[in-house]
């Protein structure tokens, strides 16, 4: 007979689990490209599927075509001579591929110190002064070549950065955001007592830091040279480049010394409260014309900005955008970098940025080449997991503040203008003068010659050669005794005009506004504060040494330990 037992019943539709749908998040490392490559190069992977190995190396040769393309790539990066470029890249499509790379004409541009009058759409055609035509087609490397190497920069220039920003505040409105205040809430005592110094933050400006607009400096400033990274170009040859390049990480414009910046320029700005970090609360005013660059005019197209970077000798920076959108990726000084504090609202450090390494001393830094690079290896993805994650979007008539010793990456969402500064507020000079006494092998942005005349001038030049300081004024300081001895002298500085004996700049006080009584009390008072916080770090820091050299164990623990070895002492183990 048939079993009679019958199956269980399922459980009413109410009792069944509810199975959750998993949350879909959005990772800008699975962003996809629809545009194939301009020569048909394709991913390496594809190879295994099109038989590509063996064509390779009849195309190339039995020596060449076994070659990595990282090795073949270094060969033909040593050629120096830009008709044997041009020559070599007729050889066969496959190193026509290697040698259409633009990067190649870029460098050709700058070993030639090509200055150009125009921008002609790319380096190569830029070198050559070439205007490209109809008849200028590529010719196709298509199902012949299958490169990483040669496809990853192209892959990067196709990143929409704009669509990646958005689905990521879609997605967590809220998570690691960047809070944002009307310019008037931040007042001196907010940024000092209320801890506002070590957190980023942005401001809507009550008026905008400056009215510029990138045609109005163009017709203004067409001719003018402005530095383009390692580039000087005229204004009018740099506009044309941001309309249209194909640079993986394109040229960002970052001036200090143009005859516009510290011309015209320099009396058409503001800076943003003033009275947090304009020039009379900022302490390295007291280095007069020793100081190094610290107001810059910058401009660049969509896809550029800078990757992961901490501000000079330990100074505080604003950033005011003009026109545009930057978007900014931030995390805390690391615990081992000397300005790590816990502060309320601020997570604590997990580390560097993923993908950022540092030695102990954060001296040197790696991480990966480009912008996009850090985007599309999953870096970012892996950034927003962390609990130190900070970002946002600061726009037109914004400034947004970042703290000494932040890990801070940018980039422009379309063509932005801004003007940025360093500065060095009073909650902050103590960790200045760690820097520049303890890390000054670490220091930049002195000048050499201005620092051996100071020196010079206090006769303090015994071990170092001054003869031929007048000329190299424009020359960073690359000599750690020049280094070492920065530090006394901002102190020297700081004490002359605290107490009276040089004006802001930190010259005659009779030729500059000299400080009340008052001001003279509280520069005086702030200086002893950061002593104070000096001799803080600097314990600190022998501490951590000595655990280390102790093998990581505290003072503390190898007191027990020395006592229980005397015989005094027992842990309270008892092993028979």
């Amino acid at each position: 007979m048939p079993s009679t037992t019958r199956s269980p019943s399922p459980p009413p539709a109410a009792e069944q689990p509810v199975q959750k749908k998993p949350k879909v998040v959005f990772r800008a490392s699975a962003t996809t490209i629809v545009r194939p490559h301009p020569l048909g190069i394709k991913p390496s992977g594809n190879a295994l599927l099109a038989g590509a190995t063996a064509q390779r190396t009849k195309t190339l040769g039995p020596l060449l075509g076994q070659l990595p393309d990282e090795v073949l790539m270094t060969i033909i990066q040593e050629i120096t001579d830009p008709k044997t470029l041009l020559a070599l890249g007729h050889v066969c499509k496959c190193l026509y591929g290697f040698c259409w790379t633009d990067e190649l004409w870029k460098h050709m541009v700058h070993r030639y110190k090509k200055e150009p009058e125009r921008w002609h759409g790319s380096w190569r055609n830029t070198f050559w002064n070439h205007d490209p035509t109809e008849a200028d087609t590529a010719i196709s490397c298509k199902d012949m070549l299958f490169s990483d190497l040669l496809y990853r920069p192209f892959q990067i220039t196709q990143l929409d950065y704009n669509r990646i920003v958005k689905r990521v505040l879609e997605e967590e409105p809220t998570k690691g955001l960047i809070p944002t205040f009307p310019e008037t809430a931040m007042t001196p005592e907010k940024f000092a007592a209320e801890g506002w110094h070590n957190k980023p933050f942005m401001l809507d400006l009550a008026r905008p830091a400056a009215s510029w607009t990138v045609s109005d400096l163009v017709d203004r400033f067409s001719d003018v040279i402005f530095r383009q990274e390692y580039m000087d170009w005229k204004l009018q040859v740099y506009n044309q480049y941001m309309q249209k390049n194909q640079d993986e990480a394109p040229l960002y414009l970052f001036d200090c010394r143009s005859d516009a910046m510290n011309g015209p320029l320099k009396t058409e700005y503001r800076v943003p409260i003033s009275d947090v970090i304009g020039d009379e609360r900022d302490y390295f005013t007291a280095l007069g014309d020793l100081r190094p660059d610290h107001r810059w005019l910058i401009l660049g197209p969509a896809r550029s900005g800078s990757s992961f970077h901490k501000d000079p000798n330990a100074t505080c920076a604003w950033n005011s955008v003009i026109t545009g959108h930057k978007y900014w990726v931030m995390f805390p000084p690391t615990s081992g970098s000397g300005n790590s504090t816990n502060t309320p609202g601020i997570p604590a450090s997990q580390g560097p940025p993923p993908g950022v390494t540092t030695d102990d001393e954060e001296s040197e830094v790696t991480s990966p080449c480009s912008i996009g690079e850090w985007f599309l290896s999953g870096y970012y993805d892996e950034a927003r997991q962390r609990e130190d994650f900070l970002h946002g979007v600061c726009g037109p008539g914004q400034m947004m503040y970042v703290p000494s010793g932040w890990w801070h990456l940018v980039v422009n969402l379309d063509e932005c203008l801004a003007l940025t500064g360093n500065f060095v507020p009073a909650v902050k000079l103590g960790l200045v003068f760690d820097f520049l006494k303890n890390k000054y092998d670490q220091i930049s942005g002195f000048k050499v010659g201005k620092v051996k005349r100071a020196l010079a001038a206090q006769q303090d030049t015994s071990s170092l050669d001054v003869r031929d300081f007048d000329k190299d004024d424009d020359d960073e300081c690359n000599d750690t005794e020049v280094y070492s001895k920065i530090y006394s002298l901002f102190y020297d500085k700081l004490n002359a005009y605290a107490s009276g004996k040089a004006g802001i700049n930190n010259t005659s006080s009779s030729t500059n506004t000299a400080l009340t009584p008052e001001e003279q009390e509280k520069k005086q008072h702030d200086i002893e504060a950061a002593l104070q916080e000096l001799a803080r770090l600097e314990k600190k820091r022998a501490s951590h040494e000595h655990q280390l050299n102790n093998g990581g164990r505290s003072d503390e623990w190898q007191k027990l330990v020395d006592t229980a070895e005397a015989g005094s002492f027992s842990f309270g183990f008892d092993f028979e």
